[in-house]
């Protein structure tokens, strides 16, 4: 029997999310794997590509230049979805927003709806993200267009199906469990007390009107 084949795309900001599930996947599934790298990532391009040898994994690094919005990035995505159509796979799982080319690209690049996975990480964005009216109006389109949706939380993907009832499938499956290491700084001992956001405890907060953001 052949392997399902998927065209896996992570943006830099998702690699730890990917990576520890690649090596297990390969097994399983014949996969292409491209990373969209920005500049400033916590992952160094040596790093993803040692990575890719000592697993021996069919991936390819696209480094992102400059601007988000600048012509270079714009060629980026772009190789990006070629890349992907390329390897002519079964399933295009697509863990990257990529704003403001890559979605549009791909609703443009006669990629069926029917094959793409998209697995969001915050089906609310943060009030303060940065360049937050692109995020909306990009999921807005992912949303309204495609059909399959991961989600990391149970309450995201609750509001998802609040929004959304009719005609979409959704799957839940939480972030693996990563092991940072030794803690590197002392604990904090100045008598606060800090939330730290995911989904949940922080928006209900908010809307108790215990928190402001």
């Amino acid at each position: 029997m052949e392997k399902i084949k998927i065209s896996w795309l992570t943006g830099a900001n998702f690699l730890d999310v990917d990576m520890p599930l690649l090596p297990k996947l390969s097994d399983r599934f014949q996969i292409r794997w491209i990373v969209i790298r920005q500049k400033g990532s916590w992952f160094d391009e040596q790093s993803i590509q040692s990575f890719i040898a000592k697993n021996n994994i069919d991936g390819v690094v696209l480094n992102m230049p400059g601007r988000l919005r600048s012509f270079g990035a714009f060629q980026v995505y772009r190789d990006a979805v070629r890349l992907m159509k390329e390897f002519c796979p079964d399933i295009f799982y697509v863990n990257y927003i990529g704003i403001p080319y890559l979605w549009p690209l791909i609703s443009v690049s006669g990629i069926k709806k029917r094959k793409v996975i998209y697995p969001c990480h915050d089906y609310i964005d943060h009030v303060g993200v940065t360049n937050r009216k692109y995020y909306v109006w990009t999921k807005k389109l992912i949303f309204t267009r495609y059909r399959h949706f991961q989600f990391f939380s149970l309450f995201q993907q609750k509001l998802f199906l609040n929004d959304y009832k009719h005609g979409k499938d959704s799957f839940y499956a939480p972030l693996a469990m990563k092991d940072f290491g030794p803690p590197k700084v002392a604990k904090p001992n100045d008598g606060k007390v800090k939330f730290l956001f995911f989904g949940k405890d922080l928006w209900q907060l908010q809307k108790l009107g215990l928190l402001s953001i």
